[in-house]
């Protein structure tokens, strides 16, 4: 692809990034404190407006990584450098620290079951065992970390852009992308119209896991691809998507919400300037990492389970404090030295 070049060095993302995350903690922690037992759900909160704005902004912004970089393994080994170091950290850290409030002994806690949650977590494969033995058995739901399921997603969308690459340059970048979307909104719909006929959650897992993520991937890409022609009307833009977002309430749009979600991110990255959030560090990949075992253990203990707000406020408190450290113990240290975070302390579409 053409690289498509962003004048504005000024704009809003680290500081919607920052408040997506801090959404999904809010979304979590009351999920996890409502008292219903639903042992048939087969996620939590899975449609999450906040999760799916962040893949349309990876799609803006990987797009933008991919363009930059020197080769598919540059580009590559800068978005593994990005996620794993915390990622990994996060699964052995929890792994390790969750065997004191275990209800088993250590000796039946570090067994095969604790080896398998370790291996498939940090292989991307946490269906296979997101539980740990004895360990949060009585919470409404017993998982270790439901937010972890996004980053293979992620890293499955990081794959498919030097596909989306190759096919723009065999035929072009506008049929491509008008393709490449309708196909996998198209796909969605159908697997959820399936997953409802056949009463089957395969079909749903599908679509949620694969489809439906790429098709706000895409749709971020587009936007990318295309921002130097919406610069002049980016106010009017996000009003557009506004406008198809109250007729989606409405009537659905399956075919255009994605576009709309991801329009109005732009319009609000890039219409008025709110200050440089990132100067700091970008610490909204901690707080998603962080906060579901943190509000689990919190219920698990019945820590402020009478008062949502309060719950809520703590979970955050202690989710944001503990992606500082990350941030500045593991996920700094991994960068490139040319990246922005440590090289300016003017936000950019960062690699």
């Amino acid at each position: 692809m053409q690289q498509t070049k962003i004048a504005e060095s000024k704009n809003n993302l680290d500081l919607i990034r920052l408040i997506l995350a801090v959404s999904v903690c809010f979304l979590h922690s009351n999920e996890i404190l409502q008292a219903t037992q639903d042992t048939s759900s087969r996620g939590v909160t899975e449609t999450v407006l906040a999760v799916k704005c962040f893949f349309a902004i990876s799609g803006f912004l990987i797009l933008a990584s991919f363009e930059r970089s020197d080769s598919f393994a540059s580009y590559f080994k800068k978005r593994i450098r990005r996620i794993y170091p915390a990622y990994a950290f996060v699964v052995i850290f929890w792994s390790v620290l969750l065997c004191a409030v275990s209800t088993l002994p250590i000796s039946h806690y570090f067994s095969t079951i604790w080896v398998k949650y370790v291996l498939s977590n940090l292989l991307f494969i946490n269906f296979i065992q997101p539980t740990l033995p004895g360990v949060f058995e009585l919470n409404r739901f017993p998982w270790i970390n439901a937010s972890l399921w996004t980053i293979k997603v992620e890293l499955f969308l990081y794959l498919t852009v030097p596909v989306l690459d190759f096919l723009c340059q065999k035929i072009t970048k506008p049929a491509t992308l008008t393709f490449c979307y309708t196909t996998t909104a198209a796909l969605s719909l159908a697997l959820r119209h399936l997953g409802t006929v056949q009463n089957s959650w395969v079909y749903a897992e599908v679509s949620r896991e694969i489809t439906e993520p790429l098709t706000y991937f895409i749709a971020g890409a587009f936007f990318y691809s295309y921002k130097s022609l919406f610069d002049k009307h980016i106010g009017k833009v996000g009003l557009l998507g506004c406008a198809i977002l109250i007729l989606d309430h409405w009537r659905p749009l399956y075919f255009l919400a994605p576009l709309a979600i991801t329009a109005v991110l732009v319009s609000l990255s890039f219409s008025t300037y709110l200050g440089n959030f990132g100067k700091y560090g970008d610490f909204s990949y901690g707080i998603y990492l962080l906060h579901f075992p943190i509000a689990q253990l919190a219920a698990s203990h019945n820590i402020l389970t009478t008062n949502p707000i309060l719950f809520t406020g703590l979970v955050t408190t202690i989710s944001f404090i503990g992606a500082i450290a990350m941030w500045h113990l593991i996920e700094k240290r991994f960068l490139k030295p040319n990246s922005y975070y440590l090289t300016t302390r003017h936000p950019c579409i960062s690699g």
